[in-house]
């Protein structure tokens, strides 16, 4: 098969035509292009103050309160701050 008889890489199509289209994660709407992966600017500025309000976590192991010397951190710090 030659080069020329191979069909492009990319047909120019940004979506699979076996996949459908993802709805916008915040409300579900149709994507919007300029946005995306966002319908509206709105919804993008949601997202954004949901990761700066510390709405989104990623789960694992709580944090130890104990420091290298085995006492508890949160009474040092309480200790500076008097």
């Amino acid at each position: 098969m030659s080069p020329t008889d191979m069909p492009p890489a990319n047909s120019g199509s940004a979506q699979d035509p076996a996949r459908p289209p993802r709805p916008c994660p915040i409300c579900g709407k149709p994507r919007n292009a300029d946005v995306a992966p966002f319908c509206s600017s709105r919804c993008r500025d949601r997202d954004l103050m949901r990761w700066l309000d510390d709405g989104y976590a990623i789960p694992g192991r709580p944090a130890s309160t104990t420091g290298p010397d085995g006492t508890d951190a949160r009474e040092a710090f309480d200790d500076d701050e008097g």
